[in-house]
């Protein structure tokens, strides 16, 4: 049985991969580690990212116990 998720288009994932790409060129390293750190978290079920504005910004974050 297929998953009824393969079609699905994450676009907080896309926007937050495109914001990376951005603050990279702008060699802004320091904001690239954070927006990874939420990919990473994001991608993990650990965070949830809420949209504001168009932008998306990590609101709750599930830590390890």
């Amino acid at each position: 049985m297929s998953d009824n998720n393969d079609n699905l288009v994450d676009f907080t994932l896309i926007k937050l991969k495109k914001l990376r790409s951005e603050y990279l060129q702008l060699r802004m390293f320091d904001t690239v580690a954070v927006i990874e750190y939420a990919i990473d978290l994001y991608e993990q079920g650990k965070a949830k990212i809420e949209w504001r504005k168009g932008n998306p910004y990590l609101v709750d974050v599930v830590e390890d116990s």
